[in-house]
């Protein structure tokens, strides 16, 4: 197997892929380019050594990739266009929701793209013959036990809440200082998370424990929703790993209406709260309540109708075999 690295956040969804090929007596390379950007593999050589030494991947560089024998596996059909000559089969991971805009430029110049559901392929109109609905890859092979992640982080064992950090554009918008203020009267350790490209200024605003891309693979936000209580989240995406780890989550929408809430659909059940940002204590705490006594049934459906059960490797491994 094959696969075009040009951003460190694709790991997530290639290194499952990997681990199952392995299994498998797959060998797998990846080809590693660059973008400049906070993700850009070429800053962080070393790292990926140590994994291809761990997963026994071997790395060579992009332009080889136009070489290679077997399947090819890209990230919304980046780098597609060093390899559409190619008679390998072609196949495309979405990526969060970036083919909301992507799926057009390279659906006819690709041979699959995997979505996570033909649901979501549906509800977004991004349908052809091309379409795989095999789920995906980023959320196999997770951590379940708490004291190995506490122990990855440096952490007591407490009780923890995740903020997902806001992006700076909305900033202010709410009153990052109240909300903290009531998760602490409360008892928990604030954990916030961002990104590279979203680096928290604001000391007051890091909570109590603060990770800006911690880790690239195991994917650090997924850890760090395994042993959080519930997630505060500010329209991200983060809530479709709420519903796949099964962890209750409060939103506070306060996205611009000209930008999209990706996966909508999914902050209408029961296991979610979307609250505005004059939330009151005592709502708040309500709210708390009401999504920490959620069902667990309900993941279980929700994950049924509009994404997808089980290991997802495997699926795409025994597509492609």
């Amino acid at each position: 197997m094959n696969f075009a690295l040009s951003g460190m956040t694709f790991l997530r969804y290639y290194l499952p892929l990997i681990i199952e090929g392995n299994r498998r007596g797959i060998t797998s390379n990846v080809f590693v380019g660059q973008s400049g950007k906070y993700n850009c593999p070429r800053r962080n050589l070393e790292l990926l050594h140590n994994m291809s030494n761990q997963h026994g991947f071997k790395m060579l560089d992009m332009p080889e990739i136009s070489k290679c024998d077997g399947p090819i596996f890209l990230i919304e059909g980046d780098n597609l266009d060093l390899v559409e000559h190619k008679d390998n089969k072609k196949i495309c991971l979405t990526y969060v929701t970036d083919f909301l805009h992507m799926y057009e430029k390279y659906i006819e110049r690709t041979d699959h793209v995997v979505f996570p559901s033909q649901f979501v392929a549906e509800y977004y109109n991004k349908l052809s013959d091309k379409n795989l609905y095999l789920g995906t890859s980023k959320y196999d092979f997770l951590e379940k036990d708490r004291s190995k992640i506490l122990s990855r982080y440096n952490l007591p064992d407490e009780k923890y809440v995740l903020v997902v950090f806001p992006r700076n554009r909305d900033l202010a918008k709410i009153d990052l200082q109240k909300i903290y203020g009531f998760l602490r009267s409360m008892g928990y350790k604030i954990l916030v998370k961002t990104r590279g490209k979203d680096p928290v200024s604001d000391p007051n605003n890091r909570g109590d424990y603060y990770y800006m891309d911690y880790s690239w693979y195991p994917h650090d936000t997924m850890e760090l929703i395994e042993i959080s209580d519930f997630i505060i989240n500010f329209g991200s995406t983060t809530v479709k790993e709420s519903v796949i780890l099964k962890t209750p989550l409060i939103d506070f929408d306060i996205k611009p209406d000209t930008v999209i809430r990706g996966y909508d659909f999914l902050y209408e059940y029961d296991y979610c709260r979307v609250l505005k940002p004059t939330v009151t204590l005592e709502d708040f705490k309500q709210a708390t309540e009401d999504i920490m006594n959620t069902d667990s049934d309900i993941y279980d459906s929700v994950l049924q109708k509009h994404l997808f059960v089980g290991n997802s490797s495997e699926r795409i491994l025994d597509f492609i075999s």
